[in-house]
């Protein structure tokens, strides 16, 4: 038996974000991340990374899969004070998070790989939710490429119900393609 292993990689992800908010925004990082392997793993691959680029990890928390008030969280960040925070949480109850964060005026830069690409945040939250959050992403639809617009559209005529082709949606598609 063979495995082909399609999704994008932590450090695919991550090191695109990594070193780009280093350069821009400084070298003191506060990591969020979802209590399970993804953010466990995660977490580890921002330490990597913050080696590699002489950054340091001044904070890390792993909130469980449960919790949706962030309120001790955005305190902790701010006690911190970061130049940046990498946020890597996931699902409904984390999305929490981003309003929240807006509402207690935690205007720290966030980066991410998991919001929007996943989740689609940036169309399901008003703004200013995800300002100043950037990300490392396999996929996003919003692709501005003529061949991205073709796939959506062909996409959403089989998928007419679909909320957003996240990252998963597009390479689940990819992989069948490759298998056919």
């Amino acid at each position: 038996a063979y495995t082909f292993c399609m999704g994008p990689t932590a450090r695919q992800q991550l090191g695109m974000v990594v070193p780009y908010l280093v350069e821009e925004f400084g070298t003191d990082i506060y990591t969020i991340a979802a209590d399970y392997n993804f953010g466990q793993l995660s977490a580890d691959w921002v330490r990597v990374l913050a080696d590699e680029n002489g950054a340091n990890v001044i904070g890390e928390e792993f909130i469980p899969l449960s919790v949706s008030d962030f309120g001790s969280t955005i305190n902790n960040i701010q006690e911190a004070d970061p130049d940046f925070v990498m946020a890597l949480l996931v699902g409904t109850n984390h999305t929490a998070f981003w309003n929240q964060r807006t509402s207690a005026g935690l205007d720290i830069p966030m980066g991410t790989s998991t919001v929007m690409a996943q989740g689609y945040q940036h169309k399901r939250l008003d703004a200013p939710a995800m300002a100043d959050v950037y990300g490392g992403f396999n996929y996003m639809e919003e692709i501005p490429t003529d061949r991205n617009r073709d796939f959506v559209e062909r996409y959403y005529e089989k998928f007419p119900e679909a909320p957003y082709i996240n990252e998963e949606a597009q390479t689940n598609y990819f992989s069948t393609y490759m298998y056919k």
